[in-house]
């Protein structure tokens, strides 16, 4: 981009290429600072799910945590369905059940040890 604004510089004068090269480079740091904001955005949400992770297990148990992964792809696919309108097969949907019965099993198990 930069050096196609000199060869654009030397084609069509010295001052018009410097202030096309001056534009150039503020875009290009305009990029850079757009950049930089969503990469730390996205390393500090990466933040705050590690730390929900080390909640969830320090206050549960690491197979809660595993299930509670399953219930999060379970809403992921039900958001796909509700906001993009992405159609659920019927292997997902049986998927689905078979993961919701399984944690309501393991819930009611895991309730019936310790009451």
């Amino acid at each position: 981009m930069v050096v196609s604004s000199v060869v654009y510089g030397q084609m069509v004068g010295d001052e018009q290429g410097h202030m096309l090269l001056k534009k150039t480079v503020f875009h290009f740091f305009l990029i850079i600072s757009d950049a930089l904001v969503l990469v730390m955005t996205s390393a500090f949400v990466a933040f705050l799910i590690n730390l929900t992770i080390f909640w969830i297990i320090g206050n549960t148990s690491p197979v809660t945590y595993n299930m509670f992964g399953h219930f999060k792809f379970c809403l992921t696919l039900l958001g796909g369905y509700l906001i993009f309108k992405d159609p659920i097969q019927f292997n997902q949907l049986i998927g689905i059940l078979i993961t919701l019965c399984g944690m309501n099993f393991f819930h009611s198990s895991d309730c019936s040890e310790l009451c």
